[in-house]
């Protein structure tokens, strides 16, 4: 079953009654180089969903995230001889900046993504676990193979066409 509508609507625990799973993998503007005012209708969005699926009883619900709210961890000026590993217990350091073919800051995309991560694990309290929540950090994926070398210093695809940033 789907539905196609405006997430930044309220209004689809009705849509949602019955369901097992929820895959919510939307966004206003799903690349890095988002805007504030794209990131915070993402997080609209992403509220909107999660609530939703709370007041259906909707027993799971998975949420793309993404790598970047551990982008900022990159920023540090560790080199790859210094470099600390990154585990499931390190802090989340939203946003990774590039000048990869042109200045990107994913930070208020990858915040979207972090604010959406905890509000997940609120609910999932909240609820005492009857509606649970997965949360992916998905990399970028490009079409074809996706080998470290057809991947920028960003960690992304090596052109973001004009299209892409509107």
């Amino acid at each position: 079953m789907s539905h196609v509508a405006d997430l930044r609507e309220t209004g689809w625990e009705n849509h949602l009654k019955g369901v097992d799973t929820v895959f919510h993998f939307a966004a206003q503007n799903p690349f890095p180089h988002a805007t504030w005012k794209d990131s915070i209708a993402s997080f609209d969005m992403t509220a909107n969903v999660f609530y939703a699926a709370v007041a259906a009883k909707v027993r799971r619900v998975v949420f793309a995230s993404s790598n970047h709210v551990m982008g900022g961890h990159k920023e540090e000026g560790i080199n790859c001889n210094d470099a600390k590993m990154i585990t499931p217990d390190t802090d989340p350091f939203p946003g990774t900046k590039a000048d990869v073919p042109s200045k990107i800051d994913s930070t208020p995309y990858a915040c979207a993504k972090l604010y959406g991560e905890r509000l997940a694990r609120s609910l999932g309290k909240l609820t005492g676990g009857r509606t649970s929540f997965v949360c992916l950090r998905i990399g970028w994926c490009r079409d074809g193979a996706n080998l470290p070398s057809t991947l920028s210093y960003a960690g992304g695809a090596e052109e973001i066409t004009d299209a892409q940033k509107k």
